[in-house]
């Protein structure tokens, strides 16, 4: 038994705090979940309560959909667009339109309407993915029109629905090119998620 499961005999600890640390045990030494959480059930155990939190019941779903980057547990676009579906703000799925004749002029428009029947749009394009570093990402140039959707969709859940979100970052994680790093320190890892700034990629 590793120091994640052991506790003082005198501490309280919830049911299912005991049982994502039992599982995060158990699934650290699988060859099935994501190579990045193999031999770290910490970093596990912290997803699995951020999934509790976010609504996500299902551990394999939230150990594929929340990747630690650069050091933070980030959620992927796919997992902010189902909680948000889901938190019932948004009336039905989001719509898209681009525009543009060439990939320097790509615009890709988010639409979406309120709960309260107001129609709401945002747009992401190009120009401001370069403004913002995210061509980095060889996607933007092979699949630009949906990195654009996921960063547009993103765009209108954080103005009209961030507290599906919870503050935690979000990324297009979906393109699995951006590089994934693991948590080093567990403490170091909470006291960071806990002081996340607002709109932080």
């Amino acid at each position: 038994m590793s120091e994640l499961v052991k506790q003082p005999e005198n501490l309280t600890i919830s049911p299912i705090v005991r049982e994502h640390m039992i599982v995060a045990e158990k699934y650290a030494l699988s060859d099935i979940v994501p190579i990045h959480f193999r031999g770290k059930p910490e970093d596990i155990f912290i997803v699995l309560q951020m999934g509790e939190a976010l609504g996500v019941q299902n551990y394999m779903t939230a150990l594929n959909e929340i990747t630690p980057i650069k050091g933070k547990p980030t959620l992927s676009a796919k997992l902010a667009m189902s909680l948000a579906y889901k938190s019932g703000i948004f009336k039905g799925r989001f719509s898209y339109r681009h525009e543009g004749e060439s990939w320097e002029d790509l615009i890709v428009f988010a639409s979406a309407t309120l709960n309260s029947g107001e129609k709401v749009e945002v747009n992401a394009s190009i120009a401001m993915a370069k403004a913002e570093g995210w061509t980095n990402n060889p996607k933007y140039k092979s699949m630009p029109v949906q990195m654009l959707c996921y960063r547009a969709a993103l765009m209108l859940i954080r103005r009209y629905a961030p507290e599906c979100l919870l503050g935690v970052p979000v990324v297009d994680v979906e393109a699995r090119d951006i590089k994934s790093t693991t948590v080093q320190d567990t403490k170091a890892n909470v006291d960071q998620l806990l002081g996340l700034e607002e709109g932080e990629e």
